[in-house]
């Protein structure tokens, strides 16, 4: 059998500076449009994130979720359940998060985050982000655990708690939003989870769009993952086309970026993260073509294909960044978050929380091979 690394493992490039994000979602009956505006704005917000360096470094990204508030989830359970643990498979994301559905049920906040704190493998390092974003809309001091309590745990360990609320900036003071953020050092803000944003149209979409496709046609799946991750891939790609235009360009400059790595089941991204090595892997654990080929050949043909995906990325970086001078001469907010949506305020609290960690905010982005 090859060796790489398996899901829930660390992976060998976790040595970088490391941001670990755990979304705590309300997905009652009344959130459907908070699980549709985190649905089509997640690329923006990683986007950010892909921007950022430390000690200029390019940060790893790990992303886990949870849903609360749903009757169908036992009450045992405190009507909540991880979706997803710690994950640097953005796509894996993307596909929980289309899976998201709202019923109405009992929204147990300190349950939450407490779960979330004893539940996640968290980071022990020091300058690590770690940063845990609870979204809703009732009181805060529902349930079997005090919110409290859960928050003290967090800052133990080193863990920002961060509250957005659906609605009323006082109300949401009013119902504890604002001092179960102040527990942990945290930032509390309010939304309009109702929020729409305007599509502005440019000569580079297309473009941008196709060559994001494209960029699938570089990846070799292998292993018991592969053809699970190349499906789902192209899979998350429908799902931003279908959320409009702005989402799937958002997530073409995603894919070109550095956090966008598949080392699980991506041959490419293995080899060049030295999380495997060609002449380690059993023939039976790769695609037939590469199976009739010789190591050398096998080497020769990954490294054509990943110069080919540094080639089409470097081209959706230039082609976004001449979409920035159409849609902003001025080049100060190519891709502006909505007003009081939940955008606005993830970049708002992370950009504020990764100063303190020593990260800066590089304003051009990155093509991995660039």
């Amino acid at each position: 059998m090859g060796s790489w690394t398996w899901p829930g493992q660390k992976p060998a490039f976790d040595q970088k500076p490391l941001i670990q994000i755990a979304l705590l979602l309300d997905t009652s009956d009344n959130m459907s449009s908070l699980i549709e505006q985190t649905q089509s704005q997640l690329w923006q917000i990683v986007n950010e994130l892909a921007s950022y360096r430390q000690y200029g470094q390019t940060p790893q990204l790990q992303v886990a979720l949870y849903e609360f508030g749903k009757s169908r989830i036992p009450a045992s359970q405190g009507h909540l359940q991880m979706t997803l643990p710690f994950t640097g498979d953005l796509d894996a994301v993307s596909e929980q998060l289309f899976n998201l559905t709202a019923q109405g049920g009992p929204k147990y906040c300190g349950k939450a985050i407490q779960t979330a704190v004893d539940s996640l493998f968290w980071s022990g390092a020091q300058d690590d982000i770690k940063v845990i974003f609870i979204i809703g809309c009732e009181p805060f001091n529902q349930g079997p655990v005090e919110y409290r309590r859960a928050c003290e745990a967090a800052v133990a360990q080193g863990i920002v708690v961060n509250t957005i609320y659906c609605g009323d900036h006082q109300v949401g003071i009013a119902n504890e939003w604002q001092d179960a953020a102040d527990l942990t050092g945290g930032m509390y803000l309010s939304i309009d989870q109702d929020q729409t944003e305007v599509y502005i149209e440019a000569p580079q979409d297309k473009r941008i769009a196709e060559l994001a496709f494209n960029l699938n046609d570089t990846y070799i799946p292998f292993g018991p993952q592969g053809s699970v991750g190349l499906d789902n891939q192209n899979a998350q790609d429908q799902n931003a086309l279908d959320a409009g235009e702005a989402v799937i360009l958002r997530r073409a400059l995603l894919k070109s970026s550095l956090l966008y790595l598949n080392p699980d089941w991506d041959l490419v991204d293995a080899v060049k993260e030295k999380i495997i090595r060609l002449e380690n892997i059993e023939k039976a654990d790769l695609p037939p073509k590469l199976q009739k080929m010789t190591l050398q050949q096998q080497q020769a043909y990954v490294e054509a294909l990943s110069r080919q995906r540094s080639a089409i990325r470097r081209q959706i970086q230039q082609l976004s960044l001449q979409r920035i001078k159409y849609v902003d001469p001025q080049g100060q907010n190519p891709d502006p978050a909505p007003k009081n949506s939940l955008a606005e305020a993830l970049i708002e609290m992370t950009r504020n929380l990764a100063l303190k960690k020593s990260f800066i905010l590089e304003q051009t982005p990155q093509a991995p091979g660039s």
